[in-house]
């Protein structure tokens, strides 16, 4: 069983299209998502949708941990931090 482990997309559905093109290339059998779907990109939305409904295993990172009120964001880099209200909006 081929198991494609994805992380730290951080909003970014261009390259998270590349990754599912390397996926399903590779033939991998299950995708486990291990964190950080949103973040400083421009598509929290679509991002959050494919782990839902592509990942057989998905964890919160710390993004989504913090953009849920649930882990402080004050380590992160001014970008990320400031993106984390937008992404609270944002996710489903």
């Amino acid at each position: 069983m081929k198991i494609a482990i994805v992380s730290d997309i951080h909003s970014n559905m261009d390259a998270l299209d590349a990754v599912h093109a390397a996926v399903e290339r590779l033939g991998a059998d299950s995708i486990y998502f291990v964190g950080d779907a949103v973040g400083y990109g421009p598509d929290p939305n679509p991002c959050t949708r494919w782990v839902m409904d592509k990942a057989e295993v998905a964890v919160a990172g710390n993004h989504e941990a913090a953009s849920g009120g649930l882990a402080d964001s004050e380590s992160f880099y001014s970008i990320a931090r400031e993106a984390i209200p937008g992404n609270a909006r944002h996710q489903e």
